[in-house]
């Protein structure tokens, strides 16, 4: 923190000045006393007399509030009257058990001392426990330092300026501070030893591995925390916003589905919407605004907020037109991507009418913002051979496009293998077995059992009646061409 600057001004207009020569405009201070000199010192407004000035010492002998001070004229000309004034004194200006208390601090004096530094002056430092955080000036790591002390201490010419140091997040102290603690979702990029040292805060340079790629880089610890991702190439890129709506409702047990568009309903047309559930009859859309919405934004070939705003009034126009109504029709302010910020906005919002949110793990939710979107379907994928995108979709709750986006960018990572036209057979077989007729077969008017589809008995027939039925005969018998085949008759169901 930077320190307070002190107001000093002191009016020297009036004390006689050389009028001509080198000295022309200085002051002549050999004919300063007897003249009353007033000025500006922090927040006291003070009158010095000049008594008297020595030529050879360069000294002035001034006199106020009843007392003599003897001081060098350059210091005198530079308002330098802390000492003169009292507002720097030997003594110490506040006492122990003395609060500090404002709208960003709440701090209690504790302990004192004065320290002599190398120029042999005396300074005061005070210890103090703070009433918000409860860091009571002991052990901690200091960032300026780098490295752990015993114990912290602030000086006089700071504690009535500046709140908690931990609060600030000066310095770091663990359990109350520490990415270990506020953020442990920053770990698995960073590592321990590093989270127990700083803050989320922190505009340190550090080296990050991913890990899901493992691919190795350089991330300023803050730029982490403000876009929860170090900007891998293997990133899903799935805002930190619908991530953590994602995992409320997840949590909350519900169906949903994610970035409606035209293939989910086809009244979305162009329009693409975060979240779409059903309960009770009732139809909701759900809405995660980011700062775009709500601010101009200069990034290149970003909307203007204008037209930001009028894309979010037409949209939202097309779901009421559509059977949403407009109080299901649900916008959370998510401007910051601050855990707390987004926390409060879903629990002011319809969500609290709807559902008990008492119940839901914000931990957890954060933690759920760290997962790899593209690696959870590369290994559905991988290890299942016969799953296709669609399947992966239902699964994940993303339509089948996102899905094969991903899948072939898993794919180039080499986390998994795609074959298009291998893909295009599975949707074609899948599709085919749930246009299929359920079959049941008889013999001798009992029933051995109802089967998916004639396919399937052709698959198993040798193995449950120990001949080989033919998928095309059952057909024939089931559409009524032929009473029977083999012995058995079949009718679909």
């Amino acid at each position: 923190m930077k320190k307070k600057q002190i107001k000093q001004e002191i009016f020297l207009e009036y004390l006689p000045k050389h009028l001509n020569g080198n000295n022309k405009g200085s002051i002549i201070w050999e004919e300063s006393p007897d003249h009353y000199i007033e000025g500006v010192y922090d927040d006291i407004t003070f009158s010095i007399f000049i008594k008297s000035y020595n030529k050879d010492t360069k000294k002035l002998t001034i006199i106020y509030d009843e007392k003599e001070y003897i001081m060098d004229y350059s210091s005198f000309r530079d308002c330098k009257m802390g000492g003169v004034l009292g507002k720097i004194t030997s003594e110490f200006k506040y006492e122990i058990g003395q609060a500090f208390k404002d709208s960003k601090r709440d701090i209690v004096i504790t302990a004192e001392r004065k320290i002599k530094d190398k120029k042999g002056r005396i300074r005061k430092y005070y210890k103090y426990d703070c009433n918000i955080c409860h860091f009571d000036s002991g052990e901690h790591y200091s960032p300026k330092d780098k490295k752990y002390k015993n114990e912290f201490w602030i000086e006089e010419s700071s504690i009535n300026n500046q709140g908690c140091s931990c609060c600030s997040n000066h310095i770091v102290v663990n359990g109350i501070n520490d990415i270990t603690t506020t953020n442990p979702w920053i770990i698995p990029y960073i590592g321990e030893e590093i989270a127990k040292t700083h803050t989320y805060g922190s505009s340190d340079k550090v080296q990050v591995t991913c890990p899901d790629c493992g691919q190795v880089k350089n991330s300023i610890i803050c730029d982490i925390y403000i876009n929860h991702s170090i900007g891998c190439v293997c990133s899903d890129k799935s805002p930190y916003t619908e991530k953590i709506m994602f995992s409320i409702l997840k949590q909350l047990n519900i169906e949903f589905q994610t970035q409606l568009t035209q293939y989910t309903f086809k009244w979305c047309d162009k329009y693409k919407y975060d979240f779409y559930f059903e309960l009770d009859n009732e139809q909701y859309i759900i809405e995660t605004h980011g700062i775009q919405h709500y601010e101009e934004m200069n990034r290149k070939g970003a909307r203007t907020l204008q037209e930001e705003q009028e894309n979010d009034k037409l949209k939202k126009e097309l779901a009421l037109k559509n059977g949403i109504k407009e109080v299901n029709y649900i916008v959370i302010d998510c401007r910051y991507s601050d855990l707390e910020f987004i926390k409060q906005n879903i629990l002011t919002s319809k969500l609290s009418e709807l559902f008990n949110l008492s119940k839901i793990d914000w931990f957890k939710a954060e933690e759920f913002t760290c997962t790899n979107l593209i690696k959870i379907a590369c290994e559905m994928k991988k290890n299942n051979s016969n799953i296709t995108t669609g399947d992966i979709g239902k699964i994940m709750k993303y339509d089948r496009h996102t899905i094969l986006d991903w899948i072939k960018k898993g794919c180039s990572l080499g986390w998994c293998t795609y074959n298009a036209n291998d893909e295009m057979i599975k949707i074609g077989i899948k599709a085919g077995k749930s246009k299929a007729k359920k079959v049941e077969i008889f013999e001798n008017d009992i029933s051995k059992g109802i089967f998916p589809s004639a396919s399937e008995i052709e698959r198993i027939s040798e193995e449950l009646f120990g001949t080989k039925l033919l998928s095309s005969a059952i057909n024939r018998v089931c559409h009524g061409i032929k009473p029977q085949y083999k012995g058995y008759v079949f009718k679909f169901v």
